[in-house]
């Protein structure tokens, strides 16, 4: 039998209202477990809190080819305007500068926190492999940071766990200054994939904010991904601060929640997300952890837009061959499975297909692995031919003709 979702369905119209919207801006990172019980509910496993990618310690440990490496990282609040998409909730959110009970607490009680040696898990990168066109670089002043614990509670004030999991901890917060709403990640540094950067001098900085500041545009907000405002290299952890918008849920949420979304609906998100993914790629980064946990819908205008987030096993884009695992097993491709080996835009479009079958059935398409490598894909025969069409043609066995993301940019189905 087939995982599904609730019984309630998530584009089933509720009449529902959520008084904390808070509650559903995960800030992007969950940790999911390998296996799934094929006949238990999503909202009956365990919280989705402890449903992410493994740790990238042990899961998405990939080879970085390191080119050379730019971008700003800004963000904006959004106010929601009304519309059919997500039950209704509150129009604003104010930050209240009052400590939290769950806020979490700092490993010790000193304000001054030494830098970490930067020698620690260094990956050297070769300067001279080929990346995807309109790969930009990043200068070293653009990847400064600040090294300090007091830096950042001058700066931010911490409050209540979004989501915890192998990669560290993330929570809801609020930059002092203006009350922004930002989520900050804690990961400990033992799973911290860094980089050297020769050309620039640099002898080790995180993979991930490399890869967070590629993918920003020079405007704030406007990136497909969520913005890298902050980071703090500390000895213990590497703490990201991280744009947070509001209102927004992740694409679980969404999809569990009994929130209304019609066909056209789906048609735009699905648009906006092939978009997405283009965009990211032309900057020279392969996410390879695309999944409902990672999808962020900002719905503050009548029109919900597609986030990405959790760059956490994101690399360098090459038109090469990849060798180490994708994010999540559960969105993972067959030729990994098959071969332990595959490419990045087949291996993306395959977690995209995953993706939007789930949107248009309510259940995943396939539970196991022998399931992802061998049973046919099965649609709902009251699809249009259309849909089905662009399910099948992202949803191919074979990588070699499985669709890219140009051609169902164009799709029948999204045109």
């Amino acid at each position: 039998m087939e995982s599904k979702f609730p019984d309630l369905r998530f584009f089933r119209a509720q009449e529902r209202s959520f008084s904390n919207p808070l509650e559903y801006c995960r800030a992007g990172e969950r940790e999911i477990s390998s296996k799934r019980k094929s006949e238990e509910p999503l909202n009956e496993r365990p919280s989705k809190r402890s449903r992410t990618s493994l740790s990238p310690s042990n899961s998405c440990n990939l080879t970085v080819h390191c080119p050379s490496l730019s971008s700003d990282s800004s963000t904006k609040s959004s106010v929601r305007s009304e519309h059919s998409w997500f039950p209704s909730l509150s129009t604003s959110e104010s930050v209240p500068k009052t400590k939290s009970s769950s806020k979490r607490k700092a490993p010790t009680d000193v304000t001054e926190e030494s830098p970490r040696k930067r020698s620690r898990l260094t990956i050297t990168a070769e300067d001279h492999l080929e990346t995807s066109k309109g790969n930009r670089d990043i200068s070293s002043a653009e990847i400064s940071n600040s090294n300090t614990r007091a830096a950042l509670q001058a700066k931010y004030t911490e409050r209540d766990l979004l989501g915890k999991g192998g990669y560290g901890s993330v929570y809801d917060g609020y930059r002092n200054e203006d009350n922004l709403p930002v989520a900050i990640k804690h990961i400990p540094q033992k799973g911290v994939k860094r980089i050297s950067i020769k050309e620039e001098n640099i002898d080790s900085v995180p993979l991930e904010v490399v890869m967070m500041q590629k993918v920003q545009s020079g405007t704030p907000g406007t990136s497909a991904a969520v913005a890298l405002l902050d980071w703090y290299d500390l000895e213990e952890e590497l703490i990201l601060i991280l744009e947070r918008p509001v209102p927004c849920m992740d694409l679980y949420d969404a999809l569990t929640k009994g929130c209304r979304m019609t066909e056209n609906g789906k048609k735009i998100l699905t648009k906006q997300l092939v978009d997405a993914l283009i965009e990211i790629h032309s900057r020279g980064v392969f996410h390879n952890d695309i999944k409902v946990d990672n999808i962020l819908i900002e719905y503050g205008s009548a029109i919900p837009r597609v986030r990405l987030i959790d760059f956490g096993c994101g690399t360098f884009l090459t038109e090469g061959t990849y060798h180490s695992g994708q994010g999540t097993p559960d969105f993972s491709s067959p030729e990994w499975f098959i071969t332990k080996s595959y490419r990045a835009e087949p291996a993306t479009v395959w977690q995209l297909g995953v993706v939007v079958y789930a949107m248009v059935h309510g259940r995943y398409p396939f539970v196991t692995t022998a399931e992802i490598i061998k049973k046919e894909l099965h649609v709902n025969g009251k699809l249009s031919n259309n849909c089905k069409d662009f399910l099948l043609k992202s949803l191919s066995k074979n990588p070699e003709t499985r669709a890219t993301l140009a051609a169902l940019r164009d799709h029948p189905w999204l045109v």
